[in-house]
């Protein structure tokens, strides 16, 4: 399967409005590269382009789509997960302009009872900004613990 013909939206589960990822051109178990064209339709755009810090939901949606991938393969749909945070994100730009492609890898270090740790980089004509991007997907049950009373069913 191929992961560049998919719909990014049928990847990840966030409303369009919030979606900063163009597509998930390549997926391996051990590593997966996302692509997005920085533009105004970014809910980040700022004048020029999209602040460096905003690197970090770029990651996070990488790291969405690669887990979205692996699910689409067992045959599931994407599930909710959470940042939990980040260590050392560095970025060698303050911004990325307006017009460029981001590259955004994502490497899985660990998983363990939900939590999972990726290595993340993003590259323009090289690589710009990094970080280890910490994760957690609750259970079913517990992501029916956390519904307000109104929406559990």
């Amino acid at each position: 399967m191929n992961p560049a013909a998919i719909p990014v939206q049928e990847l990840l589960p966030h409303g369009p409005e919030m979606i900063v990822i163009d597509r998930l051109v390549s997926y391996d178990a051990a590593r997966s590269v996302a692509v997005a064209d920085v533009s105004e339709r970014s809910v980040f755009f700022e004048r020029t382009g999209v602040p460096a810090w905003a690197g970090i939901e770029y990651m996070a949606q990488a790291v969405a789509a690669h887990a979205g991938f692996a699910a689409r393969l067992r045959g599931e749909s994407p599930a909710i997960g959470f940042v939990l945070g980040t260590r050392a994100y560095e970025s060698v730009v303050d911004e990325f302009p307006r017009g460029c492609r981001l590259t955004i890898s994502v490497e899985p270090e660990l998983a363990d009872a939900g939590f999972a740790a990726f290595k993340c980089a993003i590259e323009m004509d090289r690589v710009v900004a990094t970080a280890v991007v910490n994760t957690y997907r609750p259970s079913a049950e517990e992501l029916e613990r956390m519904r307000p009373a109104s929406h559990a069913s």
